[in-house]
């Protein structure tokens, strides 16, 4: 036997025996990763609060007139989905769905089935989304077409006129009770305006209108500032602020589950538990489980507001505490692969009702739950994102009655990235007047750590200001989210000595963040309707308990030397409202001491729309917030950049609308001459326009526009162009009353004519003109020419 053949059986037995190895590392790894997932599931569970979570799913159903068309199929696998697993759950109906035989039919099958078990209940509602199907059926004029049909001027009510609202509501309601013989109790619509859902209410018994999430932009509306996460009782004068002192029987709830970190600012709309959003980032039903065990997992931090200092009495309105709460649910008309990924997501929220983390209210237990006035707190978790960088960063969501404030921390900083001012009287600013292009709900606010930031634009040179284009001023810039801190707008806390050092806990009638920063003890107390900073010198090295109440026991002594008022840093363009105003009372000899400060939003006539003011002693600074809800429809007509950026035509000012000429003159037949026009409106802002400016030429020149780029929300620009020397006079009405006029020359090509310019010297003079501007273009502005 040759020693080849000696080696090949040595050689085999080696090779199974690493196959062997290698087969059981692959067992051991999955067993490692099963008791994983069991090890962080029973980990969340000995963290939760006795008291269940909420999860409430809401469905939207839309038939198959046009406008994202929903199939009969998917939803056969919703309800296949919900009966299985016994959830409860409300199928909202558009108008095309209450028409579709089909869908009517396994719906009705599908709700008496549920009402046969103890579980599991089916409740039907209406989906408030224009089609043209039902604004035909009720006599009102639909504008919108296949490309566009979803913007908020053509989806929702608030882009028709208030008579036209009521027909179209009349219309849905009318055909709801025709299919299926009584009112809806839930109606959803992501807008819509407030008289319209009073009336709802008021007329057919509405008692829970879900609208959508925090957004910005996304599919052209904007619903930023309102309570970001659990349902609320809403203002009768604007749904989209809370208002406890309401004594009727109607909330609002926000569609999906927000990522309390990453869903502020962001664009992308990828970070919330909607399988379509998720998946934009590559994530899947992991990431959702973490957002719903984060979402219901919250209970022990939210404590009932007690104004008269009580001890607070457990009963239907106010129980011990509040539990979490989710809201699931997905359209109809969403993908194949969304679908299944719903149904997953089903599974994982019956597992958790199984598990007695999770319950699935009644809309009478919703209403016992949500309907008192509270402190609430919506808190990420170390484990709730799935991206790596931004592990370390937290946030936290305070809402109350009077304020909402978003509170950041990156390990080290503490602060306040976003502050709104609630005000029951605010008014729809769709109650009577219809949305012209997109949609805009903007709540009043103080600190917008999303929106303004600190940017790093290049400086234009002084020949670049002084020739270069007109620079428009971009007042309301991208949103884009906070976790750089020392770039966010903010109003700075004390730092963290440690993020361990920080403790959470909930009292009668606030919330209370306590931690060390520099020695110091910091408590930062968020009541219902102000918040308060402490701060004390810290004796020992352990941490402190959150609440304590400071210069009291041994660990605690008062420091009576440094205030403790907060920095600001907002990063606000020059032309915004917001100031901010602090005061020395001179009484340390210091005169670096503030006493006071005040953040305010400022009208033009300088009164004051909402502020607020901070006043400290020595170690304590207190707040107390203050409002004008008459100002606020003069602050979105005069201020609207900032509160009110809705893209529609506004009186235009004659002295500061901007006819910028690109090049007075150009070689005839070679190259256009460029105009541009930039209208500006009596506020000082950049506006949009009514219709395309009129341009005439003396004598006649040909003039050329690009229809897509020339759009009426931004700027104009024209091409002249000729084919021989010619001066013109151009006259461009931008709107009746403001009129430009710009003289401009045609030269000839002298490389080419050099006898017609040597016997046209004033021509020829042109051409020199036309040749410095542009090298002085391509070489100075750097432009391509």
């Amino acid at each position: 036997m040759s020693p080849q053949a000696m080696q090949r059986p040595a050689l085999q037995q080696l090779l199974m025996t690493v196959l062997i190895l290698a087969m059981s590392m692959v067992t051991v790894m999955s067993t490692v990763a099963m008791l994983f997932s069991a090890q962080v599931d029973a980990q969340l569970e000995s963290q939760a609060d006795t008291t269940p979570g909420q999860v409430l799913i809401i469905n939207q159903v839309r038939g198959r007139e046009c406008c994202d068309q929903g199939r009969l199929a998917h939803l056969e696998r919703q309800l296949e989905a919900v009966g299985r697993l016994r959830l409860p759950a409300v199928f909202v109906l558009r108008w095309d769905a209450l028409g579709d035989e089909e869908m009517v039919r396994l719906l009705r099958q599908a709700q008496l089935e549920s009402r046969r078990q103890p579980t599991g209940q089916i409740e039907l509602g209406a989906m408030v989304e224009i089609t043209p199907g039902l604004a035909a059926a009720a006599g009102v004029a639909y504008t919108g077409t296949p490309e566009n049909w979803f913007e908020a001027q053509h989806a929702f009510t608030i882009g028709y006129q208030p008579a036209e609202r009521r027909r179209l509501v009349d219309t849905l309601m009318a055909r709801f009770a025709e299919v299926f013989g009584e009112n809806p109790r839930v109606t959803a619509g992501w807008m819509i305006d407030t008289p319209i859902l009073n009336y709802l209410h008021d007329q057919y018994g509405v008692q829970l209108h879900q609208i959508t999430r925090e957004q910005w932009g996304t599919d052209s509306y904007t619903l930023i500032g309102g309570p970001p996460h659990y349902p609320y009782p809403p203002s009768s004068d604007w749904l989209f602020v809370p208002d406890f002192g309401q004594q009727r029987r109607l909330l609002i709830a926000r569609q999906t589950v927000t990522d309390p970190l990453l869903n502020y600012g962001d664009t992308s709309s990828s970070f919330t538990s909607q399988p379509n959003d998720y998946a934009l980032g590559g994530r899947d039903i992991e990431y959702f489980r973490r957002l719903l065990d984060q979402a219901i997992d919250q209970p022990g931090r939210q404590v009932y507001a007690n104004p008269l200092d009580q001890p607070a009495q457990p009963g239907p309105l106010n129980p011990p505490n509040l539990p979490g709460f989710a809201l699931i649910g997905l359209e109809n008309s969403m993908a194949d692969q969304f679908q299944a990924e719903f149904v997953r997501q089903l599974e994982l929220v019956a597992r958790r009702r199984d598990q007695g983390r999770a319950v699935l209210p009644s809309l009478d237990q919703l209403h016992q739950t949500w309907q008192a006035p509270s402190v609430r707190l919506y808190a990420s978790r170390p484990d709730s994102s799935s991206e790596p960088q931004h592990q370390g960063q937290s946030a936290w969501w305070i809402t109350t009655e009077r304020y909402r404030v978003r509170l950041r921390s990156d390990g080290q900083r503490l602060a306040i990235t976003d502050l709104r001012v609630f005000d029951p009287r605010y008014p729809d600013p769709y109650a009577s007047q219809a949305a012209v292009n997109k949609g805009y709900w903007i709540v009043p606010y103080l600190v917008d750590g999303s929106r303004y930031y600190r940017r790093s634009l290049p400086e234009p040179g002084l020949l670049t200001k002084w020739f270069g284009p007109p620079v428009i001023p971009q007042l309301t810039p991208q949103p884009q989210p906070d976790l750089d801190l020392p770039t966010t707008g903010r109003i700075e806390l004390p730092p963290l000595q440690s993020a361990a050092s920080l403790r959470i806990k909930p009292a009668r009638d606030r919330v209370v963040f306590g931690y060390v920063s520099q020695d110091k003890q910091v408590s930062l107390s968020f009541g219902s309707d102000s918040f308060r900073l402490e701060t004390a010198s810290v004796e020992g090295d352990g941490p402190p308990a959150a609440g304590a109440p400071l210069g009291t026991g041994d660990q605690f002594e008062t420091d009576l030397r440094e205030p403790a008022l907060p920095e600001v840093e907002l990063f606000y363009p020059p032309q915004h409202p917001v100031v901010v105003r602090r005061q020395d009372d001179g009484s340390s000899g210091s005169s670096t001491t503030a006493n006071s400060m005040v953040v305010q939003w400022q009208l033009p006539d300088l009164s004051l729309s909402h502020s607020l003011v901070m006043e400290c002693g020595r170690q304590t600074c207190g707040s107390k917030f203050t409002t004008s809800h008459q100002a606020l429809p003069a602050a979105r007509q005069q201020q609207y950049p900032f509160i009110f950026p809705e893209q529609r035509p506004r009186p235009l000012s004659a002295d500061d609308t901007i006819l910028y000429v690109h090049n007075s003159y150009a070689v005839a037949g070679r190259n256009p001459i460029r105009l541009v026009v930039v209208p500006y409106d009596t506020h000082g802002f950049f506006t949009s326009l009514a219709e395309p400016p009129r341009l005439t030429t003396r004598p006649a020149v040909a003039v050329s526009t690009d229809p897509d780029s020339n759009r009426l929300d931004q700027i104009q620009l024209f091409d002249l162009a000729h084919p021989r020397p010619l001066a013109t006079t151009v006259d461009i009405q931008v709107a009746p009353g403001v009129t430009k006029q710009q003289r401009v020359f045609f030269a000839p090509n002298c490389k080419q004519q050099w006898w017609h310019c040597a016997t046209h010297p004033q021509q020829a003079w042109w051409y020199l003109r036309a040749i410095v501007g542009d090298k002085f273009r391509t070489i100075v502005l750097e432009e391509v020419q």
